[in-house]
């Protein structure tokens, strides 16, 4: 779930509750472990508000009896004889308790290390264990439903400019939900839009800026790139996740999520939040519905201004920057365009300073925003050599558009509109809803559907907030079939092995080669797919290469003491390097990919030698080790210490301090009650009459003496090596549950 352990030089927060209990994701294994700890409660929180937990949703149904939750307390599945042979092989349980698990050690003694029965365990006839009690068998405790509690002041804002957020937060505890009461529906958060002014555009944006922080991390194999926005524009790119774009132009997602509060879609003031796309209007409010009308007035009638188009053709002049039309003062919704591809450039300069805002001294820049009158002007390339300029204004001064005549007797076409305010006081708007344009597809390939949703119309001034509808029947969403044809498959290499060879000798290097069928949806990953779906040749999965690095000196396994003698047992083969494994299975990948080009394609296999053949008692044994729960510990050879030797993967377990164990012993009661009973008495409490633990007698031992205690009663094998004093690990607990497991 993506949490940390509870230290402060780790997760910031402390292993210990205020009552003394601890964490559950403290390094300490305690009996009184029972909450999440604030850190652990935010780590969780974020990956499910980020969209990685939405795997959590899946719900396998097929085939349905294989995935079928049985619904059952632990206890009531597993009793407590089976509870008590998990923790201390062997024993039993001693009846009558519905608190702590005692286990009975030779039917003499009972043994408890603090931990509580599990919830469902029988304590008695129709008596089951709930919360440490013994209650009637089916008796629950009343479900609590969670309410929210008050809204909390608002935090500061994320951005300086350009459109942060700031956000209040509530939570569930109101009452908390308990006893599988239900969780609180609606908002945890509730979020404002806040310095909402524009930001320098000479500044880098504010994707550039999270792509940037990775300029100094080795997020490729061949090291440090400089990092830029992948333009969001590319409709097979989810925009609310940080892909970057380095100078090789090899992009890739360095963050599943960008930043909230990140511009996800052009032409509007939407953002991302929580790794989510959110609507925001032109007043500047999540999930309104208010939009600029052709005039550039927020939450516009449309109908305040005129247009003025106009279409440029002319050609032959001498000068090399001819104007082509002045916008007047208080211009806004300004749109050129170039009507095919050319070599002439457009050229923007202010009409009194005579200062070029773009394209001066024929040097043409590149696709972006600059600053102009007041305004951005947005340039951009639509295609290759065929400009276009938007301004969406208002302008505080005239600009004029000049058109650089590189080619003096060429003219593609320059068509030109722009907006000048205006009203007719006898005019009367007049309001409707039409269909004006589709969605995107909802799935890139394998068929999908495009949605269109009727918007406001003014009959002359074009779309507008859907509040000048209100009182319009609006006529239902259309939908149609798109991208209905099939997924494709196509070929996946990795990135190249390192050079086999050293020292500028020849050697090889390999890479991994599969076909991939593209994921229908944007931001899924590929699905593998079978080998013959991919067409084409295949990529190549070897090539020659030359050695750069020094050769090593060859590592030696030697015997600790050379009176020592290394003895192979021929019964049992010797358990795989793990780096042996790791060439196993990459030789098991390569095999299948060869039988099908062999197959396929009439490629001949290369004869399998004895140092890539696949030896099958090799695999065999391969096999059975990843079924093993534990591995036997093998000894190493000494080498060289300029050899560097392959370190194999550790399992961290979480530790009990020494002084924190803790083992109760009790034995059985010299004269039980049960025995004195009359049949009649026995029939009718039998069950609920005491246990058979003579609790007055308790004995504990703690520390050093309880750990030794502990393993002999779990029948462990000591080493006879001495006890760490800082902590002391249950080491037998993976055999203990894999017996269990055997045991379903």
């Amino acid at each position: 779930m993506g949490c940390s352990h509870d230290e402060v030089n780790i997760s910031g927060c402390e292993s210990k509750d205020k009552d003394g209990s601890y964490f559950v994701m403290s390094p300490i294994v305690n009996i009184h472990t029972y909450r999440w700890s604030p850190c652990s409660r935010r780590y969780i929180t974020n990956l499910l508000e980020t969209g990685l937990g939405e795997c959590l949703i899946n719900d396998p149904r097929n085939p349905p009896e294989k995935f079928k939750y049985p619904g059952m307390l632990a206890g009531a599945m597993y009793d407590g004889n089976f509870q008590c042979d998990m923790s201390m092989p062997g024993s039993k349980i001693c009846p009558g308790n519905a608190g702590m698990l005692w286990c009975a050690v030779a039917n003499t003694t009972c043994y408890t290390k603090g931990s509580a029965m599990a919830e469902g365990s029988k304590c008695g006839e129709n008596m089951w264990c709930i919360h440490k009690k013994c209650v009637p068998i089916g008796t629950r405790p009343a479900a609590v439903h969670g309410g929210w509690g008050k809204w909390g002041p608002m935090n500061s804002c994320s951005r300086t400019c350009g459109g942060g957020l700031k956000y209040a937060e509530r939570e569930c505890d109101n009452p908390p939900p308990a006893n599988n009461g239900r969780y609180c529906l609606g908002e945890r958060k509730r979020f404002t839009l806040c310095n909402t002014m524009p930001c320098d555009y000479k500044k880098p944006s504010f994707r550039q800026v999270q792509c940037s922080i990775f300029n100094d991390q080795d997020i490729l194999s061949d090291g440090k790139h400089n990092w830029t926005a992948y333009p969001i524009h590319d409709a097979t790119i989810d925009p609310c996740e940080l892909y970057c774009i380095n100078e090789n132009f090899v992009y890739t997602k360095l963050q599943p999520s960008a930043n909230d509060s990140t511009p996800c879609k052009g032409g509007t003031n939407n953002i991302c939040i929580g790794g989510k796309c959110r609507k925001v209007g032109c007043d500047w409010v999540l999930g309104s519905d208010a939009i600029y009308d052709r005039c550039g007035i927020c939450k516009g009638d449309g109908t305040k201004c005129m247009p003025i188009e106009g279409f440029f053709n002319a050609s032959g002049f001498d000068d090399l920057y001819t104007k082509v039309v002045t916008f007047p003062k208080g211009a806004r919704s300004i749109h050129v365009a170039e009507l095919k591809p050319h070599r002439n450039s457009l050229a923007m300069r202010l009409e009194h300073s005579n200062t070029y805002c773009l394209n001066a001294d024929k040097f043409i820049s590149r696709s972006g925003d600059y600053e102009c009158a007041g305004a951005s002007i947005v340039y951009m390339y639509p295609e290759p050599r065929r400009e276009e300029i938007q301004i969406k204004g208002p302008i505080a001064e005239d600009i004029r558009l000049e058109y650089i005549f590189f080619k003096r007797n060429e003219n593609p076409g320059i068509r030109y509109e722009y907006y000048v305010l205006s009203s007719d006081p006898s005019y009367k708007p007049k309001y409707l809803w039409d269909f004006m344009e589709w969605s995107e597809c909802s799935v890139k390939c394998g068929g999908g559907t495009m949605i269109s949703e009727a918007a406001c119309i003014e009959e002359h001034g074009g779309k507008v907030s859907p509040t000048f509808c209100e009182g319009i029947p609006r006529p239902d969403p259309k939908s149609r079939v798109c991208n209905s044809e099939p997924c494709l498959a196509k070929w996946r290499v990795s990135q190249w092995s390192k050079c086999s060879a050293c020292d500028r000798k020849k050697g090889k290097r390999h890479r991994k080669v599969q076909c991939v069928r593209a994921a229908a949806r944007v931001g899924q990953d590929d699905v593998q797919a079978n080998l013959n779906a991919c067409k084409g040749r295949v990529p190549r999965q070897e090539e020659e290469c030359i050695g750069k690095r020094p050769c090593k000196k060859i590592c030696r396994k030697m015997a600790r003491n050379a009176n020592e003698e290394v003895v192979v047992e021929p019964e049992r083969k010797q358990s795989l390097h793990p780096e042996e494994r790791a060439k196993m299975v990459d030789k098991f990948v390569d095999l299948s990919l060869a039988r099908y080009l062999e197959k396929s394609y009439g490629v001949p296999r290369e004869a399998e030698d004895s140092r890539t053949a696949i030896d099958t008692a090799d695999f065999r044994q391969l096999l059975r080790e990843w079924s093993l729960a534990d591995e036997e510990k093998r000894k190493r050879g000494a080498c060289d210490r300029n050899v560097s030797t392959p370190k194999p993967g550790t399992i961290i377990k979480d530790s009990v301090p020494v002084e924190d164990v803790v083992l109760l012993e009790a034995p059985y009661l010299e004269e039980n009650l049960q025995t004195n009973l009359s049949d009649r008495a026995f029939q009718e409490v039998g069950d609920i009459v005491g246990g058979s633990i003579d609790t007055s007698r308790v004995k504990m031992y703690t520390g050093t003496k309880a750990v030794e205690m502990i393993e002999r009663l779990e029948g462990r094998n000591l080493t006879g090596l001495p006890l760490k004093k800082e902590n002391y690990s249950y080491a037998g607990l993976s055999k203990i549950v894999d017996l269990a497991d055997q045991q379903k």
